[in-house]
């Protein structure tokens, strides 16, 4: 412990012999929060999303429009074909493409599911992991919206039939 004092005495004896130590000390943390801490944000906006639409249907367009809606993602590209897109995301004109397959409204009206794909820019690892989560959230949203919506159109034809 008598180590440690001594260290530490010796450490303050040097910064107050040597003057210019002090505003490095204390200035530099300080100018470093002042200008760093715009830059440190894990907030994204303003997503370039490039939308590969196979399917067309209704479901698809509600689940892209999920997308557009949110505070997070744009709409700025559509295409029909992957090697298109692949270009987007390599002359950074998009950071996330999203495929949606052929037969996407058939399959989840019959209760098999449907798969999608993400594509993300992932040169930027941090901003990659949120793109996912982003998205995420808005196709689980989208489900839950679907399964409550087709889960009221069943219990009412059951009732429906009831009455009959």
């Amino acid at each position: 412990m008598r180590t440690l004092l001594f260290i530490l005495q010796k450490e303050f004896i040097q910064v107050f012999r040597n003057k210019t130590m002090l505003p490095i000390i204390f200035l530099m943390p300080l100018v470093q929060l002042l200008i760093l801490v715009n830059a440190a944000t894990f907030e994204l906006k303003n997503v370039s999303l490039c939308v590969i639409d196979f399917d067309l249907s209704a479901s698809s367009r509600q689940l892209v429009a999920k997308f557009d809606g949110s505070l997070f993602f744009k709409v700025n590209q559509a295409s029909f074909s992957y090697a298109e897109a692949e270009n987007f995301i390599l002359s950074n004109k998009t950071d996330l493409v999203f495929t949606i397959p052929s037969g996407f409204e058939k399959n989840i009206k019959t209760g098999q599911g449907s798969r999608i794909q993400l594509m993300i820019d992932a040169v930027d690892g941090m901003a990659a992991g949120l793109i996912n989560a982003y998205s995420s959230q808005i196709i689980q949203s989208f489900n839950r919206e679907y399964s409550a919506n087709a889960g009221m159109e069943l219990s009412q034809a059951k009732i429906g039939r009831a009455h009959v």
